[in-house]
């Protein structure tokens, strides 16, 4: 399966504070899925980051094409 990520689910995901949103994207990635992202998504993303969160994004789009 491939999914193409939404800006704010993936928002929702890096805040870690919807439980259903984080099983559900636990449940994806144990799935094998492809995801991928747009250059829009990423730059949504990181437009609203703070400088303490830029680890976890990196982190989190590195496996993600």
């Amino acid at each position: 399966m491939t999914v193409l990520l939404d800006t704010d689910v993936a928002i929702e995901i890096l805040r870690e504070r919807n439980l259903i949103i984080s099983s559900k994207w636990s449940e994806l990635v144990a799935s094998g899925a492809v995801v991928g992202y747009s250059p829009v998504i990423a730059a949504e993303v990181w437009a609203g980051a703070l400088p303490h969160e830029h680890r976890l994004i990196s982190i989190f789009f590195r496996p993600l094409i």
